[in-house]
């Protein structure tokens, strides 16, 4: 009876995980290792930083501070999971569906990848507002503009919804992180 080996090995952002017999692992290993090896590095995550954005995604702009993004309107809490606002939509009938919005787009936008959060539950929704110093009582009713025009999806009930953004809400998203960058800069 052949023994079982399972090796589990993470080089960078690179995993790899095999279980079966030594020479099968080692061979699957072999072959993965010369896979990553010939692979374009990617820069790993900032600990306790803002979650990556693809360079391809956001224009830098110099500022007499350094360079910055768009993106830096958000602040990501990783240990929480939550994506806040650091500047808030002017006031006006739709800053708090403005600022759900954003939200949303924020958590879409996180991750290495850009891929992000594509679905956002009621509750961390509500959360990352809070923490943002937005309080917005009921997010469905303030958004309820947004699902008609067709920026936000919403599935589920009452506090089971979860919030999904389309591809005409992340146009606009863009619009307004652009415009809000603008009083940054």
């Amino acid at each position: 009876m052949d023994s079982i080996t399972k090796l589990k090995v993470k080089v960078g952002l690179n995993e790899f995980e095999a279980e079966g017999p030594a020479e099968q692992v080692t061979a699957q290993y072999e072959a993965w290792r010369q896979l990553i090896a010939a692979a374009p590095q990617v820069a790993t995550p900032p600990p306790g930083g803002s979650p990556m954005i693809p360079a391809s995604t956001v224009t830098e702009v110099k500022t007499r501070d350094g360079f910055a993004a768009p993106w830096d309107i958000f602040d990501y809490d990783e240990s929480r999971d939550l994506m806040t606002l650091k500047v808030h939509p002017p006031a006006g009938e739709n800053r708090d569906a403005d600022a759900i919005l954003l939200v949303v787009y924020g958590y879409r936008k996180a991750g290495n990848s850009g891929a992000g959060v594509t679905e956002v539950p009621v509750t961390k929704l509500k959360e990352s507002l809070d923490v943002s110093g937005i309080r917005i009582p009921r997010i469905d009713r303030a958004v309820a503009g947004y699902l008609t025009a067709g920026y936000l999806l919403k599935s589920g009930r009452a506090k089971g919804g979860i919030y999904r953004i389309t591809n005409t809400g992340f146009a606009r998203a863009e619009e307004l992180a652009q415009r809000l960058f603008a009083q940054l800069v």
